[in-house]
């Protein structure tokens, strides 16, 4: 479980998409959310797929223009 972590490394978490992914879950599964209580989940999650995203993007491109 998150709070039972140090506060530092519960901070930490917050850069895991899989805490955002098992949180949407939970809330959708135990709780019946629907999207309107998931969105703030959903955005935080897809600005990561962005990062992502950029990150292989701009791996890629090095990669071409160093070989």
């Amino acid at each position: 479980m998150i709070q039972s972590m140090p506060h530092f490394v519960q901070n930490l978490t917050l850069a895991n998409p899989d805490r955002h992914f098992v949180g949407i879950m939970r809330r959708m599964m135990s709780k019946g959310s629907n999207l309107g209580d998931i969105t703030g989940l959903l955005v935080i999650l897809e600005a990561e797929a962005v990062v992502m995203l950029v990150l292989v993007l701009a791996v890629n491109r090095n990669r071409k223009t160093s070989e």
